[in-house]
């Protein structure tokens, strides 16, 4: 409190004056600086340019003291239009509530203790802004505003009032005995509930769920020495406490000066250190309270808070609040620090919202309340056979004691004073973590094992670019055997092949029409006529071939056959001869299949069929794993991928290869989503971003791995037995990671001898892995099956070393999934029924289309080998230079917003594609440089993307939005092999298209809406009018600068 506040002796009349001068020298410093300043700094956001403020920066006028503390929260803050009228929605409610509660006290509908918040509501909604959905909350009498901030509705609240059925305890617990969900009341005792809301705090840091504990006192409480007690237990364990003074002057009509010999609660901690705020400035609460939570979830223990506020009632309804203090001093509050109003004059003076939105918020706020208020007069008690239901979470005995301990009464669990909607029913999963961890050793253990599939998505996705990669060749001359070397000398060349302009090199599809005898080569006058070549010779050094990977798989057999039956008959050693003889480096598709010149365009077309299958296998496979499970689906999926994986290796044509690779693409999204669904669904809410930022480096890996198996397989040599069995027993040991390609070399390495115990040892894996791998416990609940989800908790528990409570564990049989509820209501025409909805999603479906999760990613990533210099080079540096964008995500999403870093990324992308083709042939590094950069770039917004588009579909339409917007992608997966075959027609072609393909999706994500710190659309409705009417916000600014803004609210 503020040092002006003189000790006096004498008269209590004298002590009320000397208070009262205080008191309004204290009130006249606050309002010293009482204007609002403006940063004028970038962070003040205007939408579209047409100076609709839609995020400010302000000063506080009252900063902050600290108590051993080096520094503070900032004095400079923020707040963007949806929070500022959210946060006014809430104070208003609160004070609509107390106001409702203090008349029906009056017409004696409430009876019983009364305390009311009314002037306090900015200390409960600026903290309850800043803490997190696990953080837990106990205050004391004074809490009917803090249980409606904890997801209590309006007629949970004035229902428990009055004691009917409705309220959020049945009616049992009355004004001081309000629960909920992580809100664990409303205590009646002075200052008791400060030592248990320690509890609750060494309960977060014994389970490791990383939530804070948030215990409310009033000043007349601070003197208890209980609370000086667990202060000293608090700091003595460095609990995530955080103990919050509200002072309003008075601890029942004895004010502070008269109470307390040090009226600076702040300090009284001691040794913990401490903050003073002012109470009625609801952002300097926020902003206090985030750095109260960044404090305690760091490890730096405990923390104090003293919020300076004022209660304009008394101390409870049957105090008039006149006796100790005057009505000038009460009024003088009013009109000069309530928190309402003056954060109303802010916000509409600023421009955030104006006069009219605020009234028309007001209105709605008065009919809700007014609603509630009648459904609570008029609603039933509860029946006698009721009052002694739930009073124990875990009863022991079955019975507890009546009214004499004679008179036994039986105790019943129905849980009916459970959560109120769907929102907080899905929570009591959610609160499963703070028993279980939230990643603690188990989920680490079998989040490490999902994330292996995504490497193996990845190499099956991208390992097209070696399976398929087209050699140099030419021609096969008449008299040339199968030893012949790739490279001639010029003269030869010069007589043998036309020369093709196009490409300014001797044609690798033609040869010239004429008999190649030595007379024709001495005459040194090449034939004028060409015909299309029958065979061809590859340059095997980078991608080396022989004539037994041509050979059919029975002449393999039928060679080895033979071989082995002679040089047993000379007595002489086999197997390492044999492998000699079958043997061979790394061939691509396009050499096995002489897919070159005519036949090209195939290879594309497989790409385009593997793109084809994961379309249709994501939309199949994801029914099929709501319908059936994600465990089932997992290894249904990762069994077809890997015998199609083998299966694509043995294809004895292109046909037969495209549709093996069909099949590998059915899987691929189905192992990738299923295993991503099983691994988020392990970890808590706070370990989500991180989770899913962690998986895409899997996916990186995988991207990487490729490269360097293509590399090492194609320098692979059979007598060099120590390399054989270690990639051997790489391959074998990873099941869930290997290619089609790398099995291809195993078989064929190994002459077919090892694929026994390879396939045994497959086999063996998979088993062991089926037991390891549960079934989704989340998945489980929504069937009904909650006996199986019990036994998979109770087994994650055992590993991490903890214990659930089996109340706990049957209370989830409340989660439940309302898909038939909502089947039939909304389908994907509705995301094109309505005219602002339908621009938004066409506009998403496009960018998903052409840009970031299709033609652009897989294209760079396909096309790597065109770059020139080393294929292998240049795939592996196109994957290492993914690394960097998920984690500058994870700093910069819930800074910069979605929407600058979805078009910037764009914008750059394109830029760095267009201008590579300026770079001259002889740097050619630096075209490879910008081409990485834009690797990154599209990288960054393939990750922004997902976020940025379920944020823009309202709650109703998400499923179905992001499922639209994913085939769409696939549409765009389809499309992209053949944007890079035109690189036939014109080698810059591909980065070209790519480039303005880019450039037109990051303008057009300018027309998108901002979503972050922004309330998300729920309804259609809502969906349709998300990011609409600037025009007409402006001009109702505009007028509202004339009008008059100074409106009183019916102050309770």
């Amino acid at each position: 409190m503020t040092q002006l506040w003189l000790k006096t002796r004498g008269r209590r009349v004298e002590r009320h004056k000397t208070h009262l001068l205080t008191l309004r020298s204290d009130i006249s410093l606050l309002n010293r600086d009482n204007g609002v300043k403006v940063i004028p700094e970038a962070d003040s956001v205007f939408l579209n340019g047409e100076g609709v403020r839609d995020r400010l920066r302000f000063d506080l006028p009252r900063p902050f003291k600290l108590h051993k503390l080096e520094s503070g929260p900032s004095t400079q803050v923020s707040v963007n239009r949806d929070d500022a009228l959210h946060y006014y929605k809430q104070m208003y409610t609160i004070r609509r509530m107390e106001t409702a509660a203090g008349n029906m006290y009056k017409e004696k509908i409430v009876r019983g203790f009364c305390h009311l918040y009314s002037g306090q509501e900015a200390c409960a909604v600026g903290i309850k802004a800043a803490l997190r959905p696990y953080d837990d909350v106990i205050t004391a009498y004074r809490a009917h505003g803090w249980a409606h901030l904890m997801g209590v509705s309006h007629l949970g609240v004035l229902a428990e009032l009055t004691g009917r059925q409705s309220g959020c305890a049945r009616g049992k617990g009355g004004s001081m005995h309000m629960y909920t969900s992580h809100f664990y009341g409303g205590n009646g005792i002075v200052g008791a509930q400060v030592p248990l809301g320690v509890g609750l705090a060494f309960a977060s840091k014994y389970m490791g769920t990383d939530g804070v504990s948030v215990a409310l006192y009033g000043d007349g409480a601070a003197n208890q020495g209980q609370i000086f007690e667990v202060y000293n237990i608090a700091k003595l364990l460095d609990l995530p406490c955080i103990f919050v003074c509200e002072n309003n002057g008075y601890g029942m009509g004895t004010s502070v000066d008269r109470a307390a010999a040090s009226t600076t609660y702040y300090t009284r901690g001691d040794y913990i250190p401490g903050i003073w705020v002012d109470g009625m400035d609801v952002l300097a609460m926020r902003e206090a309270a985030r750095y109260a939570v960044n404090h305690c979830s760091t490890g730096k223990g405990p923390i104090i808070l003293e919020a300076f506020t004022y209660r304009y009632s008394g101390h409870s309804m049957s105090d008039p609040g006149t006796s100790y203090r005057t009505r000038e001093e009460v009024q003088e509050v009013r009109q000069t620090r309530d928190p309402i109003t003056s954060f109303k004059d802010k916000i509409i003076s600023t421009e955030l919202a104006t006069a009219e939105e605020l009234k028309t918020l007001e209105a709605d706020i008065r009919k809700e309340v007014d609603e509630a208020t009648k459904k609570a007069k008029a609603d039933k008690e509860i029946g006698l056979d009721e009052l002694t239901t739930d009073i124990y979470a875990d009863p022991i005995e079955t019975d507890i004691r009546g009214t004499t301990p004679w008179n036994r009464l039986p105790h019943k669990s129905l849980n009916l004073a459970a959560p109120e909607d769907e929102e907080k029913t899905n929570a009591l999963y959610e609160d499963i973590f703070h028993y279980l961890g939230e990643f603690g050793r188990y989920q680490k253990r079998l989040y490490f094992l999902l994330c292996l599939p995504a490497i193996s998505c990845a190499l099956h996705k991208l390992g097209g670019v070696f399976l398929q990669a087209k050699p140099a060749h030419r021609c096969r001359l008449p008299n040339e055997d199968s030893t012949v070397e790739y490279s001639l000398p010029s003269g030869i060349l010069n007589m043998t092949y036309p020369w093709d302009d196009k490409t300014g090199a001797w044609s690798s599809c033609l040869i010239l029409n004429t008999n190649f005898t030595p007379e024709y080569y001495a005459s040194g006058v090449p034939a004028t006529a060409s015909v299309p070549c029958t065979s061809w010779v590859y340059d095997t050094s980078l991608y080396a071939s022989s004539t037994v990977m041509e050979t059919k798989l029975d002449t393999i057999f039928h060679c080895e056959k033979l071989l082995k039956t002679k040089m047993l008959s000379e007595g002489r050693e086999t197997r390492s001869t044999v492998r000699k003889t079958v043997l061979f480096k790394q061939s691509s598709a396009s050499q096995k299949f002489n897919l070159v010149c005519e036949d090209s365009w195939i290879p594309a077309t497989t790409d385009a069929m593997f793109m084809f299958g994961d379309l249709i296998g994501s939309v199949t496979f994801g029914y099929f794993s709501d319908r059936f499970g994600r465990r089932p689906i997992f290894f249904t999926s990762l069994i077809i991928q890997s015998i199609a994986g083998i299966g694509a290796a043995l294809m004895p044509n292109a046909l037969t290869f495209g549709i093996a690779r069909f099949i590998i693409g059915l899987t691929a999204s189905a192992l990738y989503i299923a295993s991503f669904i099983l691994a988020l669904e392990l970890v808590g809410p706070s370990k989500r971003l991180f989770a899913a930022m962690t998986y895409a480096y899997f996916f990186t890996t995988g991207y990487v791995l490729s490269a360097l198996f293509s590399y090492l397989l194609n320098n692979w040599s059979g007598d060099d037995s120590p390399r054989t069995f270690l990639a051997h027993l790489l391959v074998v040991s990873t099941f869930s990671i290997y290619p089609s390609f790398v099995i291809a070399h195993l078989l064929v390495v190994s002459t077919f001898s090892v694929y026994p115990s390879s396939a045994r040892f497959v086999l063996q894996s998979v088993t062991i892995v089926c037991r390891i791998l549960p079934e989704s416990s989340r998945w489980l609940l929504s069937k009904g099956r909650q006996t199986e989800a019990k036994q998979i908790l109770n087994k994650v528990a055992k590993t991490n070393n903890v214990v659930i409570p089996e109340k706990v564990l049957d209370n989830l049989g409340a989660v439940t999934t309302n898909d038939d509820e909502g089947k039939g209501k909304h389908s994907a025409l509705d995301l094109v029924r309505y005219p602002n909805l339908r621009n938004r999603s066409l506009n998403i479906f496009f960018n998903w289309v052409r840009f970031v999760i299709s033609c652009t990613y897989f294209g760079l990533s396909w096309n790597s080998s065109s770059l020139g210099g080393n294929d292998y080079l240049n795939f592996l540096i196109s994957g290492l230079v993914e690394i960097p964008a998920p984690g500058l995500l994870i700093l910069t999403l819930d800074r910069w917003g979605r929407k600058p870093l979805f078009t910037g990324t764009m914008l750059l992308t394109a830029s760095v594609l267009l201008l590579s083709n300026l770079i001259p042939q002889d740097l050619n590094w630096l075209r490879i440089t910008l081409i990485m950069i834009g690797k990154l770039s599209v990288t960054a917004s393939f990750n922004v993307v997902y976020i940025m588009s379920a944020e823009q579909f309202p709650t109703v339409l998400r499923n179905v939005g992001i499922g639209s917007s994913s085939t769409c992608a696939r549409i765009g997966g389809i499309v992209a092999p053949y944007v890079i075959y035109s690189a036939t027609t014109w080698k810059a072609f591909p980065e070209v298209i790519f480039g303005l393909l880019t450039l037109s999706g990051g303008l057009l994500g300018l027309l998108l809406p901002e979503t972050f710190n922004k309330k998300l659309p729920d309804t259609v409705q809502e969906g349709e009018n998300y990011g609409k009417d600037l025009e007409k916000r402006q001009k109702s600014n505009r007028r509202s600068r004339t009008s008059d803004t100074n409106q009183d609210l019916p102050l309770g």
